[in-house]
This record gives structure tokens, sequence and C-alpha cells, in this order.
């Protein structure tokens, strides 16, 4: 009786593990497929583009990296702070 029910519960774990395989498949062929997708998309995106569109978006990225660089460039400024507040908050553990 052992044998039977081991063999049993042997065959539905198989049965579980090729149903997860497979879905597993199916989900790798549709998120594959969508990046195929917007990968396309995303070219033609890029391909229709005039030059003064490109220009635009890359002046709006160096604009945003130089405010980035301005807030948080000044890395031995922002140690100080933070060193700061780490001190203050020690005060009261």
């Amino acid at each position: 009786m052992t044998d039977v029910t081991s063999e049993s519960f042997a065959d539905q774990a198989q049965s579980a593990m090729r149903g997860v395989a497979d879905q597993a498949s199916d989900m790798w062929d549709s998120a594959s497929d969508q990046g195929q997708r917007y990968y396309r998309q995303g070219s033609q995106a890029l391909g229709n583009m005039d030059g003064a569109t490109l220009g635009g978006l890359f002046a709006a990225g160096a604009l945003g990296f130089a405010i980035a660089w301005l807030i948080f460039g000044q890395s031995s400024a922002s140690r100080e702070v933070a060193r700061g507040m780490s001190r203050s908050s020690e005060r009261y553990r």
C-alpha cells in the first residue's frame, strides 16, 4: 500500500512540475514577444524624430544632469550634513 501511495504522490508531483514548466515557458514566450514589440515601437519612434526633437531631448537630459550634479555633486558638504544628522540622532537613543 505504501508503494502505491508513494508512486501516486510521485506522479502528482511530476505532473505538477510539468505544469509549472509549461507555464514558465509560456510566460517567457509572452515576455519575449512583448519585449520585441516594445523594441520595434521604440525603434520606429526614434526613426520618426527629426533633428530638433532629438536636440531638445539631449538638451533636457543635459540640463537634468547639471541640476542633479549641482544638488548631489557637493559630496563633502553633504557628508558633513549626514554626519551632523547622525550625531544628533544618537543623542536620543
